[in-house]
């Protein structure tokens, strides 16, 4: 295995477990729709299930979550070579790819996503969401911070003038 996807790997493996055995916690430990107040109307764990794609949207339709699922991993490896020796793309592209298939093996057990992390001010609550949905964030933030960065693929500071950031230099490669 080339040092570009060990790193990637193991985030996407740990991300897997870690997502993994928090599911399972939360399935066990939270009655469903009763929330554990951490601190306060802030930030709760409340138990329940989405059937549709992010926010519970779309949920009407059995085919629109996995095609999203889909859609999400075949995101990561369209960007898996433009951040190839991008210690920060790696770890993005394995929070994204853990995040995506930990959701998508949670919807094949039945047919919706656990979620149970809730986070709001008195009656005004975002959707519930679970912890794969933070890794796929975190890992877009850092796929968009590791494009926007002036390092090259092997963390080499680009000189002044150069045409963009090594990243993007490589998705413009892979066009022509």
């Amino acid at each position: 295995m080339t040092g570009d996807l060990r790193l990637p790997l193991a985030v996407t493996v740990a991300t897997l477990l870690i997502t993994w055995v928090a599911r399972v916690w939360a399935e066990q430990a939270l009655d469903h729709g009763e929330p554990v107040h951490l601190f306060g109307d802030l930030f709760r764990l409340t138990l329940g299930e989405n059937a549709g794609v992010a926010f519970g949207l779309l949920g009407g339709s059995p085919l629109v979550p996995w095609l999203a699922a889909l859609a999400l991993v075949l995101f990561a490896l369209c960007l898996a070579r433009p951040l190839r020796g991008s210690r920060v793309g790696g770890a993005a592209l394995g929070l994204i790819l853990g995040g995506g298939l930990a959701n998508l093996l949670d919807r094949l057990g039945d047919r919706g996503v656990t979620d149970y992390l809730d986070v709001g001010l008195g009656s005004w609550r975002w959707p519930t969401f679970n912890l794969p949905d933070v890794a796929i964030t975190v890992g877009a933030v850092l796929v968009a911070w590791a494009f926007l960065r002036d390092d090259g693929p092997e963390g080499e500071k680009e000189p002044s003038g150069g045409r963009g950031t090594a990243a993007a230099r490589r998705v413009g490669e892979d066009r022509a």
